[in-house]
């Protein structure tokens, strides 16, 4: 999952219609507390004028309402906003396409709007100068969002996810509008990131998945095997590929963020303009070439479902763990620590509702 990244007007303007084959209508929809304020519908689809006006800093009508920023050299591009991509794991991607599940559709989009109220109670702010002292003022239920779904890679293999385009926008109590301070958004990502995993890892076990957790807040769903799952992973592996030639070449030891996004985008082909059938049919022979048909599939993740281990863990219990773990390592740790190692923890059981639920009754209890 790529974290989030700094957006600019034009590469949004273009980016977000690329054509998708298996999401050609219904892929786009406006979210956050600050639709309203602007004019915009809350769970409606983002048409592009609108989009195209908002990103640019405009209202609905084409008025600009956020100052433009200026550097040394002048007048800058606006900022569209934060780009955070939610990307699920591969076997997500596989059952809802290879298999056909459309449940996980509605899975995925509740989760999106799990994490963007997330984001838009915690980490929706602007700055603001007052006796020339520059404040962070932080506008809980103020945020703009334009969500993206889409389902594959670059390189054709099911990949499921959605860009989650956080605006460069906020309304002030006042009525004005200011930029977005994004810089917390950035620092809290693992902490975003786990909130979307655990939200819809535990909808995918509501609906009959067994769920196995995987190292650093990761998943699969159980019974899908790896080897279709490396089979539609050819664009993790060219990645690799690039990030490992990279240290090598600058002998540089470990991967780090910026070589991650520097990868990324270097092995980044053009998308091809392949349709639904097409795409579905080189799937489905991909998967018969090394010997699953979708009827084998879905046994295979049905008997995996009906094997798992009961776990029967409470929220609490989790909690607690996670508190002797923490105070083992430090002696003081951050609410935001033990949310995101909780959630971790909690794969496919509890959520961030959950989580918060059961520490704010230990607060006040």
């Amino acid at each position: 999952m790529m974290g989030p990244v700094s957006q600019s007007a034009t590469a949004a303007s273009k980016y977000y219609y690329e054509k998708d084959p298996l999401c050609e209508k219904n892929n786009s929809r406006w979210l956050g507390g600050g639709c309203e304020a602007i004019g915009l519908e809350a769970g409606a689809a983002v048409w592009k004028d609108d989009f195209n006006n908002i990103i640019r800093g405009n209202d609905l009508d084409g008025e600009q309402i956020v100052q433009d920023t200026y550097s040394a050299e002048g007048r800058t591009e606006h900022r569209a906003g934060v780009d955070f991509v939610f990307s699920d794991p591969k076997s997500v991607s596989i059952m809802e396409h290879l298999a056909g599940d459309e449940r996980i559709k509605n899975v995925r989009s509740a989760a999106i709007a799990d994490v963007v109220k997330h984001i838009d109670d915690n980490y929706i702010a602007y700055r603001e100068t007052v006796n020339y002292e520059v404040n962070v003022v932080h506008a809980r239920g103020k945020g703009i969002v334009a969500a993206y779904e889409h389902s594959t890679s670059r390189e054709n293999d099911p990949n499921s996810h959605t860009h989650v385009l956080i605006c460069n926008m906020v309304q002030r109590d006042d009525g004005s509008f200011r930029a977005l301070y994004n810089d917390e958004i950035f620092k809290y990502q693992k902490e975003i990131t786990a909130v979307y995993n655990a939200s819809i890892a535990k909808g995918l076990a509501e609906i009959g998945y067994a769920i196995e957790s995987k190292p650093n807040g990761l998943y699969e769903i159980a019974g899908v095997p790896r080897e279709l799952i490396d089979t539609f992973s050819k664009r993790t592996a060219n990645i690799k590929q690039a990030q490992s030639e990279f240290l090598d070449n600058n002998n540089i030891l470990e991967v780090n963020p910026k070589i991650q996004v520097i990868a990324t985008l270097e092995t980044r082909p053009e998308k091809s303009d392949l349709s639904k059938e097409s795409l579905l049919d080189s799937w489905i022979k991909q998967a018969a070439d090394i010997g699953y048909s979708k009827d084998k599939l879905e046994y295979l993740v049905k008997e995996a479902f009906q094997n798992k281990t009961v776990n029967n863990i409470s929220v609490g219990s989790i909690i607690h763990h996670v508190v002797n773990d923490l105070t083992s390592i430090e002696s003081t740790f951050t609410t935001t620590d033990l949310i995101k190692h909780s959630l971790a923890l909690a794969m496919g059981k509890y959520n961030k509702t959950d989580i918060v639920n059961e520490i704010d009754k230990n607060v006040t209890g």
